[in-house]
């Protein structure tokens, strides 16, 4: 299961992120996750609720933006959503297969949202 592995590295790079003093209360996370990317959202929400939990970033929510896979086709030379999702790599016009992905395949950090110390604001790193 490499949504565990995923979720350690992505508390890693937010504790590296966090100023030292005082220690900042993590809201939320948001990462963008590519249909294409191999990932499985839900194991990888509960890893990372599994980690986290017991410590200082227990309360934290994963916001997870899910990203279409798109493919590029030579002959319609055109970028478009694939219909057919990750089961099969074809132009939704002209049907023709294509192996040009130019979208899907995302596992990115977008931002940190941390607690301010006025009670009606946060930051975002």
């Amino acid at each position: 299961m490499h949504e565990l592995s995923i979720a350690q590295q992505l508390i890693a790079i937010t504790n590296a992120h966090l100023p030292n003093e005082p220690a900042p209360r993590v809201l939320r996370i948001k990462i963008r996750l590519g249909e294409f990317s191999c990932v499985h959202q839900d194991s990888l929400s509960k890893a990372f609720s599994m980690l986290t939990q017991g410590t200082p970033m227990e309360s934290t929510e994963l916001v997870i933006e899910r990203i279409p896979l798109a493919v590029y086709c030579p002959a319609c030379e055109r970028v478009s959503d694939s219909i057919h999702g990750v089961q099969s790599l074809r132009c939704p016009k002209c049907d023709g297969a294509t192996g040009d992905i130019r979208q899907g395949q995302e596992l990115e950090l977008e931002w940190i949202e941390l607690a301010s110390e006025a009670p009606d604001k946060s930051s975002r790193t």
